[in-house]
């Protein structure tokens, strides 16, 4: 099965982290979903996203940067989340790595 280089999760955070430098998870989910839902392709859950970002972080591609302090946000259920919110920025080091095109790969 060939890479989709242009709709693969890796490039598409690696060229989000490089036009913002910093972002935290749902920030980017919501990006990647807005992405895929004009490509025509089906939204991922958040959880399946995470585990992408922890994929990234363990090869090394992206690092986390700051965690904000706690917030109150509306939960989607109807109550209250506290919320810390963890920011990562790509290492300059692996800007362009190979590993970016297909990450699963190399675990």
């Amino acid at each position: 099965m060939p890479i989709r280089t242009i709709g693969s999760f890796g490039m598409f955070v690696r060229m989000y982290l490089l036009r913002k430098k910093k972002a935290y998870i749902r920030q980017m989910w919501k990006a990647y979903n807005r992405f895929l839902k004009h490509k025509y392709y089906r939204p991922i859950k958040y959880e399946s996203f995470c585990r992408y970002i922890k994929l990234l972080e363990s090869l090394d591609l992206i690092r986390q940067v700051e965690v904000s302090p706690e917030e109150v946000e509306p939960s989607p259920t109807g109550g209250k989340i506290i919320v810390k919110r963890k920011f990562f920025m790509l290492n300059p080091e692996k800007i362009n790595s190979e590993e970016w095109l297909n990450p699963v790969s190399y675990t």
